[in-house]
């Protein structure tokens, strides 16, 4: 390929080669890879060429897929032009260029008039030239992100100035796939409990312990994201961290199955119960109604359930806990109330308990203990 003043125009021949030069500019192939690309831009630039009258933006898209997208002009071509001409870089005038500062991912130089000899030796005032400039920092190291407005600005206005001239594009790194709720019945709501008169009990809670239908979409998972690579100024890929992946059979239980809907991936209720969730945060949904913090005025409320109820920890002073079959595990300071299911207590009853079936305690201390057979089995 010769390199002159004028366009280098390229034989039938060679146009399998990245770079194709002809009379009405200079094209890149569109299905040539970036690195075949960017290697033939730098034995272009190091052979003392540049490209004039260069659209930057094609130029850096086509190279590192970085910045706009290409002009609609452009898709689907086999060629999209860069640059009107490929022109010899005089070493007189590459002189006129500054050293780049290169800081953390940041390039600095320094502007100032420039003088050049004339044909007879003279020196004169001269302009710098955007194009040149390319080409100059690609050889000193600077390959990407030039930032061509303030180049420019800074060239047109012939003052004495260090800008920062290009910087480096930082990776973006991926997003961790998430579980979200998708279900407004997974939320407790403790609002006080409205009453059929239009009064509020404040002693209890509308809904402490939520219940769900069959075939409700509970949780859905979003994906990981693998995340954007950045370019270094040297033009090599900085690689992003990718997102931490995870999957909803950590936090499915009995009661739930996973199901791929809509693009996603859903837990959803197999069958109609309350929703329980264990210390290690996996959901179940069950017949029965599960407490680990314990029923208190200040976390439950008096309770009112339509199922067995099993409680893990205490029950506090002046809490009423209403239900068919109750198991306690912590100890029982206030009410147990059974609508004929049995009571199991399994520590301290300090309170009253009373069951249409026979309630069973570790140890009694009861001022109150009834059932319907008048026993109370320890």
């Amino acid at each position: 390929m010769e390199i002159g003043g004028e366009t280098a125009v390229m034989p039938d021949e060679e146009m399998a080669e990245p770079i194709v030069g002809r009379d009405d500019g200079i094209w890149l192939r569109a299905d040539a890879p970036p690195s075949a690309l960017a290697a033939a831009v730098d034995a272009l630039f190091q052979a003392g060429a540049f490209l004039a009258g260069l659209d930057y933006a094609v130029f850096q898209r086509m190279l590192y897929g970085a910045g706009p997208a290409l002009p609609a002009a452009w898709h689907g071509q086999p060629l999209v032009r860069v640059a009107d001409a490929m022109v010899s870089f005089e070493p007189a005038r590459r002189g006129l260029y500054r050293s780049p500062r290169i800081e953390s991912g940041v390039a600095s130089c320094f502007f100032e008039p420039v003088l050049l000899a004339n044909a007879v030796g003279i020196p004169e005032l001269s302009r710098l030239e955007f194009d040149e400039f390319v080409a100059d920092m690609w050889c000193k190291g600077i390959r990407f992100g030039i930032d061509v407005p303030t180049v420019r600005a800074v060239m047109a206005a012939g003052g004495r100035a260090r800008i920062v001239v290009a910087r480096r594009l930082d990776p973006v790194d991926g997003r961790n796939a998430t579980i979200v709720e998708v279900s407004p019945q997974l939320r407790r709501c403790n609002a006080p409990r409205a009453l059929a008169n239009g009064r509020f009990d404040l002693h209890a809670f509308e809904n402490r312990f939520p219940q769900v239908k069959a075939q409700v979409r509970l949780l859905r998972k979003d994906p990981c994201t693998a995340g954007t690579r950045g370019i270094d100024l040297s033009g090599e890929p900085i690689e992003a961290t990718a997102g931490t992946d995870l999957e909803l059979t950590a936090v499915a239980g009995p009661g739930t199955v996973i199901e791929h809907l809509d693009g996603h991936d859903y837990l959803v209720s197999a069958a109609e119960g309350f929703v329980n969730i264990d210390r290690n945060g996996r959901l179940s949904i069950g017949p029965k109604i599960v407490g680990r913090d314990g029923a208190s005025v200040r976390t439950t409320g008096n309770l009112q359930l339509a199922g067995d109820y099993e409680e893990f920890g205490d029950v506090e002073e002046n809490v009423i806990v209403e239900g068919s079959g109750i198991t306690i595990h912590g100890n029982v300071f206030g009410h147990i109330a059974s609508r004929g299911g049995a009571v199991h207590l399994k520590r301290n009853l300090m309170g009253a308990a009373s069951s249409m079936a026979p309630v069973r305690s570790a140890w009694a201390a009861s001022r109150q203990t009834r059932c319907c057979r008048r026993q109370v089995a320890k």
